[in-house]
């Protein structure tokens, strides 16, 4: 089968990888422009260095919503598209070109958590199951019927990094057996329960600012969702502490939230709406990632101090 890929980071890269090992499909792949990164180096996608690898022909158009990107999706032909973290919502003159339609591998139980971080939402809500879906594409985003769905345990410990790449490795493997169930054409349609659908909005820079009047639980959520690029922070002197892990403490004393109770041998511990935080990991502005207790040893803290 002619299957054109699109994809984008390297919770893709399991699924092309999958697709591209079966040697009864041609594989062809859209990923995004490539973009410049620190220091002005221009930093290729995750997806283009894997294609270039496996030697399948890679195309980067600025925006599938222009006559140039569907020409060139037209003109590879494919029969089925599949679709996994690209970024661009698809117009409709692309989505009547395959025979077989578009898939996309999407990481939560639909309709639960449409829209671009389900895996940060899940660990910030505190869910206990998540799980991932392939879906037909449709003209709504996230919204197309299902094909299969598996779910997935969220660890005690899991971070939004860890669960990707469980998601990723469990999605390839759906995606594969999704490409299957349409060439035999024994797909399900399932349609979605409009009256479960949940949103994942696009986590925003305000959304990683920590709130000491919240529970630990919940800052210690917040923390393990978005400690990889982005990470959780707060200000210090004017200045930016990113909190990349952390770990609850369940009694720590009546103290004001946002006040450093103890300054122990792996961090600070701070206290919170109904307990504390240690601090494990954090980043100082313009700095090095260093442990808690690293981080105490070139900054004056001391306890009672209050952090905003």
């Amino acid at each position: 089968m002619n299957i054109l890929f699109m994809g984008n980071p390297p919770f893709a890269a399991p699924s092309l990888q999958s697709i591209a090992r079966d040697k009864q499909h041609k594989v062809s792949v859209i990923t995004q422009p490539t973009k410049q990164g620190r220091g002005y180096h221009l930093s290729p996608p995750v997806i283009k260095l894997l294609a270039q690898r496996l030697n399948l022909p890679v195309y980067q158009p600025f925006s599938l919503n222009t006559e140039e990107g569907i020409t060139l999706v037209r003109n590879l032909q494919p029969k089925l598209i599949v679709v996994v973290a690209f970024g661009q919502i698809l117009p409709d003159e692309i989505l009547s070109i395959p025979t077989f339609g578009c898939i996309n591998l999407h990481p939560s139980l639909l309709p639960k958590y449409r829209g671009a971080a389900p895996i940060q939402r899940s660990l910030i809500n505190g869910d206990t199951v998540t799980g991932i879906t392939v879906a037909y594409i449709n003209s709504k985003l996230d919204s197309g019927d299902i094909i299969l769905q598996k779910e997935i345990k969220i660890e005690p410990y899991d971070t939004g990094d860890s669960l990707a790449d469980r998601l990723s490795q469990s999605g390839a493997m759906l995606v594969m057996e999704s490409i299957e169930l349409i060439k035999a054409g024994n797909a399900t349609r399932i349609h979605q329960d409009e009256t479960q659908v949940s949103h994942a909005p696009k986590i925003r820079h305000e959304d990683s600012l920590i709130d000491w009047q919240r529970s630990a639980r919940d800052i210690f959520n917040l923390v393990r969702a978005l400690n990889s690029a982005s990470g959780t922070y707060i200000m210090v002197g004017g200045e930016r502490l990113k909190i990349l892990t952390a770990e609850i403490v369940e009694e720590c004393g009546s103290f004001e939230p946002g006040t450093v109770v103890e300054l122990t041998k792996d961090g600070p511990l701070i206290s919170t709406h109904d307990g504390g935080l240690l601090l494990l990991t954090v980043q100082p502005q313009g700095k090095r990632l260093m442990s808690g207790y690293q981080f105490l040893q070139g900054h004056r803290w001391s306890v009672g101090m209050k952090l905003g």
